[in-house]
């Protein structure tokens, strides 16, 4: 029994170090996590109030000194809030 679990774990280590050496073939796992839906994509995008008091979503940090906040946004769900006015209270 010791002898198998020595066998799993070397080749997990093996698998791990080919995952870490080659690039194209890390590329290639990811793609096939993302289609199989084990592994989603995150993006981090910034929300902050434009001079004019209009929502801005982008992926750049707005202006020095311009309040904003942080949001990660995942690829398998809707990535904006549904707005205030769209809200209901029930």
């Amino acid at each position: 029994m010791k002898m198998l679990l020595y066998i799993l774990l070397l080749l997990a280590i093996t698998a791990a170090a080919a995952l870490h050496l080659s690039p194209a073939l890390r590329h290639e796992a990811q793609g096939l996590l993302q289609s199989s839906g084990l592994q989603t994509d995150t993006t981090t995008v910034y929300k902050w109030r434009s001079a004019s008091g209009q929502w801005q979503y982008t992926q750049t940090p707005p202006p020095a000194g311009t309040p904003f906040e942080r949001v990660e946004v995942r690829s398998d769900v809707n990535i904006l809030p549904l707005p205030e006015a769209l809200q209901r209270e029930d």
